[in-house]
């Protein structure tokens, strides 16, 4: 007979699907908050790649269940920096997410750019970035796993791994309805139905819509943007043709039409010096969320479709020995309008269209039923693809200007990734309380990237411009003159390759670059189970992060040249400690980075055109930190948590431009994106008004401490501390299972950014969302 993968306690929505994962995984159902008897829910998560309470788990760990994601608002992977510490999200120039832990991330806006904290859906992995922007659909919960994943999550991990566990088929027929309405007309519904079409099949589908207006204003003209488009779903079929046999197919997919975000100006920092009417008195944006600028003639507009089937299948072969296979396919495609330096000029606007293709497959054997051994291994094999072109549009640029030279130019690679990988993970009981672990993987990785500048303009003066700058370069050694470029040629300047004479050749083409890399990512520790109340841990790990290729409109060949893999290895020791029978959660960890060639996007000087977009390595840095958690449910109806993240971050060894082209020793200065300190806070009360109804109240607070978007300390690159208080309050009928409440997020409109760059002449921040409020109605059945 069917049996149901997981229960579930909510489904916030966000695709039209059918994907693939297996009971096992689903089994690991969890419900944060209260329990039945007053105390705190146990927490079961999958961070091993197997069922098991979070208050077990040797490794630092937070989990949110979906009950608690709704109460929350969290829409979207940038929400969660409201409820897991020391996660950073930023907005790029391109709409590409970035995400940190622990200060540990990885800064690109191009299509190919791959995280450092992997993001999986049932365990299924997403290699690039631009792939997980619409994740937060119909889940049971979210698991965030800290410090290197790389044993059992792969090469993309040296800041950790989230986990996004999807709802489940159920037994029973079931289904469920969330509406809202709020602040700038914004309408989002999500609903679900599930249950069996037979005694062995299960489905559930589950979609989500969202519509807004505009929350942007344009602070020098009557304009706005912004606006929200969202359609999105998952469909799933769970199949158990025997007790030993569960699979689980599930097609997933989205179209978000929503508009890019605008940057704001916040000063003008001309990269060919001089007087220049045009920008020299553009205001800069007032401080407000809302504010911002944009060309009305190249509009910000999106347009991305996805869509991603997958399949899960678990085989019980023996007794003691379980089988799993899951099979990935996503597909991905963008057609996008941005205006990344937040005036009216076209000083730096871009219109990209690409695509990825990605297909994953992983084979793994676990053990089931041993008392004292638990073990794992398997193999994985993963390849991508990445097509992406961009016209840019700089008429209004200073180089330009000065010059008038072309209006527009092209920039695009094609690039192809492949990984193979090995790994096998064991953990033993030495005694009832004393436990030993370790794990091992063995990663390939190759890259190529295909890359071409281009001459788009209707002149094509570009094309004259390069041919005469090689010809200079040229003639300065000795070399001879090069063959005029013809119109559209790929126009960067090879300043690598040497003739037998050591002279540099500076011949205009295009860049081909292969980077083939292996590693060893590691893990060693020990748990110490000190009463049945206290787990103590220590692990030492090494992970690493395969090295990239990126897609910048460059003038020379050293700016798409790759950065290679980097690593980090960490000394982590923490406790997880139960009380009062189970109404007091306390855990804590402290950990030690040090960290060797960290991926950068930085700043190169361009004799030509000034500061210049390129992928650097840090040598050597390092992370210090300690985290603690409490969680406490004191009375019936009453629970709050409060997470604090201490971070001390440091460049050791590192030279490089800074935003004011500068040549700068960056030693001793902070990691970008890495705040000091952190601190997540929420409560949640509710109280019978009748036998029907009952009242609950709640709110959450986040603070960050200042950083910096890249080293150094910029006045340009400074991101402010800020502190955001978000409050609730809902009437919830028992007996019919509906609710309604009132939200408001940012309630004392906190002015804030996340991210600030350097776009050609510009220097720009990136607003997070004002004040937003709103009411809600769900239902369940």
């Amino acid at each position: 007979m069917y049996k149901p993968v997981i229960k579930v306690s909510r489904a916030l929505v966000l695709s039209a699907s059918m994907l693939a994962a297996s009971s096992a995984l689903a089994q690991a159902a969890s419900a944060e908050g209260e329990a039945a008897d007053g105390g705190l829910a146990e927490i079961v998560v999958t961070a091993n790649k197997r069922a098991e309470p979070l208050n077990r788990v040797g490794l630092t760990v937070t989990a949110v269940s979906a009950n608690d994601l709704q109460k929350q608002g969290v829409a979207g992977i940038s929400d969660l920096t409201r409820v897991i510490p020391s996660l950073s999200f930023a907005t790029t120039n391109a709409n590409t997410p970035v995400y940190s832990l622990r200060g540990v991330g990885y800064y690109d806006d191009s299509l190919g750019a791959t995280p450092a904290v992997a993001v999986y859906v049932d365990e299924v992995a997403y290699p690039v970035s631009v792939l997980t922007s619409q994740v937060v659909l119909d889940l049971e919960r979210v698991e965030v796993l800290k410090g290197p994943q790389g044993t059992l999550f792969g090469q993309s991990s040296t800041g950790g791994a989230i986990n996004f566990i999807a709802a489940k088929p159920t037994a029973k027929q079931s289904y469920g309805l969330d509406l809202s309405y709020g602040r700038f007309n914004t309408i989002e519904g999500s609903g679900f139905v599930s249950g069996p079409l037979s005694d062995t099949l299960g489905y559930r589908i589950a979609v989500r819509a969202v519509h807004g207006d505009d929350w942007q204003r344009s602070y020098t003209r009557d304009d706005s943007l912004g606006k929200s488009r969202v359609l999105a779903g998952r469909a799933s079929l769970a199949w158990e043709p025997s007790a030993s046999a569960r699979f689980l197919l599930t097609a997933s997919g989205h179209i978000n039409k929503s508009d890019p975000q605008a940057p704001q100006f916040i000063f003008l920092l001309n990269q060919v010096p001089g007087n220049y009417p045009l920008l020299d008195n553009i205001p800069t944006a007032p401080r407000s969320n809302r504010a911002a600028d944009w060309s009305p003639e190249r509009r910000p507009r999106g347009d991305d479709k996805q869509y991603a089937v997958s399949l899960r299948g678990d085989v019980d072969v023996l007794p003691t020995v379980k089988l799993t296979s899951i099979t990935n396919f996503a597909h991905f495609t963008r057609d996008q309008q941005t205006d990344a330096d937040g005036i009216v000029p076209l000083n730096f606007s871009s219109n990209t269209i690409g695509k990825v293709k990605s297909f994953s497959q992983e084979v793994r054997a676990s053990s089931t039923n041993l008392d004292n051994l638990r073990w794992v291994v398997g193999a994985n094999y993963e390849r991508t693809s990445v097509r992406e072109r961009s016209l840019l549009d700089t008429r209004d640029a200073s180089f330009i200007l000065t010059t008038g030279l072309w209006e527009t130019n092209g920039y695009g690679t094609n690039q192809k990734s492949r990984s193979y990988a090995a790994f096998g993970n064991v953990e033993f009981d030495v005694t009832d309380q004393l436990t030993v672990k370790g794990g091992i993987r063995y990663s390939n990785v190759r890259r190529n990237a295909n890359s071409c500048t281009q001459d788009t303009d209707a002149r094509h003066t570009l094309s004259a411009f390069f041919t005469d700058l090689s010809n200079t370069l040229r003639a300065g050694q000795g070399l001879g003159a090069i063959t005029p470029l013809p119109p559209f040629a790929c126009v960067s300047l090879d300043n690598v390759t040497q003739d037998a004479q050591g002279r540099i050749l500076y011949t205009p083409g295009r860049f081909s670059g292969v980077l083939k890399e292996h590693n060893f990512p590691w893990r060693v520790g020990v748990d110490f189970k000190a009463t049945p109340d206290l787990l103590l841990y220590f692990n030492v790990s090494k992970g690493y992060k395969s090295g990239a290729f990126t897609t910048v409109s460059a003038a020379t060949f050293s700016q798409l040249a790759p950065i290679t893999q980097e690593s980090l290895l960490d000394y982590e020791g923490g406790f997880k400690l139960q009380m009062f029978n189970r109404r007091l959660n306390l855990t804590g960890a402290a950990f030690y980075y040090k960290y060797n060639d960290k991926q950068l996007r930085s700043k190169v000087i361009d004799p030509v055109f000034n500061l210049l977009d390129s992928l650097r390595n840090v040598p050597k840095s390092s992370i210090r930190g300690a985290e603690l958690n409490v969680t406490a449910a004191p009375v019936r109806g009453l629970t709050f948590g409060t997470s604090v993240t201490y971070l001390d971050s440091r460049i050791d060894e590192f030279t490089g431009f800074n935003g004011f082209s500068q040549l700068v020793d960056f030693e001793g200065t902070r990691i970008p994106f890495a705040p000091k300190y952190s601190v997540t806070s929420n409560i949640d009360y509710r109280w019978p008004v009748t036998d029907a109804f009952e009242v609950n109240v709640g709110g959450n607070f986040t603070y960050n401490s200042a950083t910096n978007s890249t080293v150094g300390n910029d006045a340009f690159s400074r991101i402010g501390a800020y502190r955001t208080v978000d409050v609730r309050m809902g009437l919830h009928n028992v007996d019919r299972n509906w609710s309604v409440t009132l939200w408001g997020k940012n309630i004392f409109n906190e002015y804030y950014w996340t991210n600030a760059n350097a776009v050609s002449d510009t220097r720009v921040r990136y607003a997070a969302r004002p004040a937003t409020y709103g009411i809600s109605f769900s239902i369940r059945n």
